[in-house]
């Protein structure tokens, strides 16, 4: 097992966030976490980031438990947090730069074509638009030299347009480099289109509502009618949790 989280427990200010969390993931399987809004969706990455390690529980990468900072993961959060007075190839190269990685700007450059963004190495986040500035952060989350990637409704900002166009884009990234991928979202749809399973939370205390595998409805014939099936059963346990 890839990823494993066992009973996984957070408080704040007196306050239960999570609830006995416990999952596992794959190696290269691509696992979504919904839930209702501030129910500690985001939480559950920082801890596995190692921002947070005030908790109770067992993280395990390998087999091997981990706690705090670990290079297991490459972080994406919400915003692209680019720097505006450094070139599109200088801020995805920051990791390698921070850890004195010499070969990072070669690689780098190999993958601006495969990300969108030829002919913007120079160029500055200005200059690029929303879904541009994504593909950029991505390409410099995946530079990490990291197993587990953890994305942070990284398209929750763009149209609809912009964020349907990177979903194929990310599964296109996936087909290509078989990376390891727990993505947090709010949006249904895209949790269902990208998704081998997904994790329904509950609201605060969260807990472990119900786990969806998609990975067999997806290679049937009917999976269209499953997705709007699928869809209903997901909306109804998230409009329970909302009016709790």
């Amino acid at each position: 097992m890839k990823l494993q989280v066992e009973k996984l427990n957070l408080e704040f200010s007196g306050k239960e966030i999570l609830h006995d969390i416990s999952f596992s993931i794959q190696e290269g399987e691509f696992v979504s976490i919904l839930g209702p809004s501030g129910c500690g969706k985001s939480t559950i990455l920082n801890i596995l980031a190692g921002l947070i390690e005030d908790y109770s529980g067992q993280l395990f990468v390998d087999d091997e438990r981990i706690k705090g900072v670990s290079s297991h993961f490459a972080y994406m959060p919400q915003n692209d947090l680019l720097l505006e007075w450094r070139t599109i190839l200088d801020n995805v190269c920051l990791y390698g730069e921070i850890n004195h990685d010499k070969s990072m700007k070669q690689r780098a450059l190999k993958e601006f074509e495969t990300f969108g963004l030829s002919g913007y190495e120079n160029a500055y986040p200005s200059s690029l638009s929303g879904g541009m500035r994504q593909r950029a952060a991505f390409l410099r989350t995946s530079l990490c030299k990291a197993d587990i990637l953890l994305l942070d409704e990284p398209f929750g900002a763009l149209d609809v347009i912009t964020r349907n166009d990177m979903q194929d884009w990310l599964l296109q990234l996936r087909k290509n480099y078989n990376r390891t991928t727990l993505l947090v979202t709010h949006d249904i749809d895209e949790a269902l289109y990208l998704s081998d399973r997904i994790l329904i939370l509950s609201n605060k205390p969260s807990r472990i509502l119900q786990e969806i595998d998609l990975s067999k409805e997806k290679k049937s014939r009917d999976w269209l009618f499953s997705q709007s099936v699928l869809k209903k059963q997901v909306y109804e346990l998230l409009k329970g949790e909302n009016h709790a």
